[in-house]
């Protein structure tokens, strides 16, 4: 088991290098800039702008300016949209949030995949089977942008039940319909696997017999 982590870390590790240049050249390629707008701004200012954030270098020193302070002090910089504040600083404040909601669609979606993945599979061809493996299809189909402004649509903006947005922190019922989007999809996975392992297991005990 330690081993399949370690190899999956030094697969990640690459990988996540990777995605961070993609996303450097892709940014650096896309045209405009972070400071530019209706009204162009004088040519002192945004030399200025371009000094303070080493704009001004080539593309070169730009990228390994980059990746020394991500490899070397885990430094992603400072934010182009949040002025003053630091790449680092604004993950600190947000993986708390995306963690929590994280693991408690995580924790819904095997808890509810689960149980109707059982029921299905104890109630094979009845109308729990079918209604079961309905919304696991839907669950599938339907994609986590879509899901979530039906949700806001029907549950916040037309029955008034469930805020629409914000943060009220754990508890509250503002995680409500964002760990419910985030966990349709996988709810589904779960309940369709758990169902397909459990019609298994009667048809693999009666091969088992038969061949001892």
């Amino acid at each position: 088991m330690l081993r399949f982590i370690i190899k999956r870390l030094l697969v990640t590790i690459p990988t996540i290098l990777v995605v961070i240049s993609i996303t450097w050249g892709l940014v650096r390629l896309a045209p405009g800039n972070f400071y530019s707008g209706e009204k162009k701004l004088p040519a002192a200012i945004e030399k200025n702008i371009r000094e303070k954030y080493g704009l001004d270098k080539p593309w070169y020193q730009q990228y390994g300016k980059t990746m020394w302070g991500i490899i070397r002090h885990g430094d992603f910089g400072t934010s182009l949209k949040y002025e003053g504040q630091s790449v680092n600083t604004i993950i600190k404040r947000s993986l708390p949030v995306s963690a929590g909601v994280g693991i408690l669609a995580y924790l819904l979606a095997l808890v509810l995949g689960i149980v109707f993945g059982s029921i299905a599979a104890l109630k094979q061809n009845s109308k729990w089977d079918y209604s079961s493996m309905a919304l696991a299809m839907l669950g599938i189909s339907v994609p986590n942008f879509v899901l979530g402004p039906i949700l806001v649509l029907v549950f916040s903006l037309t029955l008034y039940w469930l805020p629409p947005s914000r943060w009220g922190g754990f508890p509250s019922r503002n995680l409500i319909l964002p760990v419910l989007t985030l966990s349709a999809i996988y709810m589904a996975y779960i309940a369709r696997l758990t169902r397909a392992g459990m019609l298994c297991v009667p048809t693999t005990f009666v091969r088992l017999v038969q061949k001892g």
